[in-house]
């Protein structure tokens, strides 16, 4: 698993369109009214991931087809090498995409999570990068470091108890 994530990080720079960014406002806002009010309680504040400007939005987002939700388990994880979250599966027919994310990293976009976000799956990250922990799995969900990659790394649990991307001292 953290050889994975190695590689992952290492590879994130390779890779085009792996930013945070902001959502379509308007379907998003079209969406909130047909969601579930419970899908707005998250144990930790989640942030869209995915820009329309990226060249492969519509990939990562499967747009086209229905992405409506109510709550995260409505969204399931698709495409080619797992890179589009979207409420029904989806063919990716984009070769050159699909060979880039199987010759780089796998599974897109970096420290995402696919999920329900105002009444639509999509790629979200959760942005509370301040918060505590009593260990590893408590920083799960953490989207790239605010500062962006500057070094490989994972999240993990410091002693300070708080979430930290890099590695542990004790790391082998």
């Amino acid at each position: 698993m953290f050889l994975i994530r190695i590689i992952v990080c290492i590879s994130v720079l390779l890779i085009a369109g792996c930013y945070k960014s902001a959502s379509s406002e308007s379907e998003r806002i079209a969406a909130a009214d047909d969601r579930d009010d419970a899908s707005d309680a998250f144990e930790h504040p989640r942030e869209v991931y995915m820009n329309e400007d990226d060249p492969h939005y519509d990939i990562y987002e499967g747009a086209g087809i229905e992405n409506r939700c109510q709550n995260d388990t409505d969204c399931i994880v698709t495409g080619c090498v797992e890179s589009t979250c979207a409420a029904e599966p989806i063919e990716i027919n984009d070769d050159a995409f699909c060979n880039q994310l199987l010759m780089t990293s796998g599974r897109e976009p970096l420290f995402g999570s696919c999920g329900c976000l105002d009444g639509l799956c999509t790629w979200y990250f959760e942005s509370d990068f301040d918060r505590e922990c009593t260990d590893n799995e408590d920083c799960n969900g953490l989207g790239v470091p605010p500062e962006g990659i500057t070094q490989k790394g994972i999240w993990y649990c410091n002693s300070d108890m708080e979430c930290s991307f890099g590695f542990p001292a004790n790391w082998n």
